[in-house]
């Protein structure tokens, strides 16, 4: 089992290239949740991610690529820091 938050944290980002398949918008919106979980076996969904590591919040933030993800690591991270 697992415990989902749903932050008020929505987002969108383009692509650096067009898209067959994409006329209008060429990129990605999303939305912030985080996930408590009780076991360390984690099944991913390959059409959408190539693969996961489990990573100190240090490290995991110095491996990120852009502010977004930053910001989005740092208010899950507060969130947790609150919890306890």
């Amino acid at each position: 089992g697992f415990n989902i938050k749903k932050f008020n944290i929505l987002g969108k980002y383009k692509y650096n290239q067009k898209l067959k398949d994409r006329k209008e918008f060429v990129g990605q919106t999303y939305t912030l949740y985080s996930a408590e979980i009780k076991k360390r076996r984690i099944k991913i969904d390959a059409r959408e991610h190539s693969k996961y590591k489990w990573a100190k919040f240090n490290k995991a933030l110095r491996k990120l690529t852009w502010p977004n993800q930053v910001n989005c690591l740092k208010i899950v991270n507060n969130s947790l820091k609150k919890n306890k």
